[in-house]
């Protein structure tokens, strides 16, 4: 009868900074040795195990690892949330350069044009006093510039919720409506009139102004 052959004593990964692979293999044989002591006391139902030094330092070991990879983890996705933040406002600053522009006709631009580019690109703000007024169709071909230019940033696939939500309040910001559901509230309005839809239904239907 062969005897049982001890096993192979266990190398603390503690020190160890080569490759994944040989980490993994480490704490892999180190899974089966807890699996393997682990010990269920009668008394008191709690595990029992017993472990070397060495084995000891590696549990301690593998859970300070797992700590700065959840810390790495977290870094990363903040930066990745930045970039993508900054990205959107880039875009969105340059929706509004472009928009400027569309203000100012290549012959015969007057101040009344400089003056409207300015406002476009957030130089110029309407004076104090009565709440100035827009045309409802400049209000809504701003925001479809807005998300025509994060969709092709996207790739034309669905803009997620951040994104439409910031599209909408670019569009507060720049006609100082009272507050994010304002915005959004006047924008379906406006979009179903100019579609001559039926607020209840969302159906096109004609002679819509003669039927309110």
């Amino acid at each position: 009868m062969k005897k049982k052959q001890p096993d192979q004593k266990f190398l603390s990964t503690k020190h160890i900074t080569g490759s994944p692979q040989f980490l993994e293999r480490c704490y892999n044989e180190l899974i089966r040795i807890i699996e393997k002591r682990k010990k269920t006391s009668k008394s008191s139902g709690k595990l029992i195990l017993e472990l070397d030094r060495d084995e000891f330092d590696s549990v301690v070991d593998g859970l300070k690892r797992a700590r700065k990879i959840a810390y790495l983890k977290a870094d990363l996705k903040k930066s990745k949330d930045e970039t993508e933040y900054f990205d959107v406002e880039s875009l969105i600053l340059e929706t509004k350069i472009k928009w400027a522009k569309e203000a100012i006709p290549k012959k015969g631009a007057t101040p009344k044009n400089y003056k409207e580019a300015a406002f476009r690109i957030g130089i110029e703000k309407p004076k104090r006093g009565k709440h100035p007024t827009f045309d409802p169709e400049e209000v809504l071909a701003f925001h479809r510039k807005l998300i025509m230019t994060l969709k092709k940033h996207n790739k034309n696939k669905t803009l997620p919720a951040e994104q439409k939500q910031r599209a909408i309040e670019e569009v507060q910001k720049q006609f100082l409506f009272a507050s994010y559901d304002s915005t959004l509230q006047n924008w379906v309005r406006e979009a179903r009139k100019l579609a001559n839809v039926k607020p209840s239904v969302g159906r096109p239907r004609t002679n819509y102004s003669e039927q309110q």
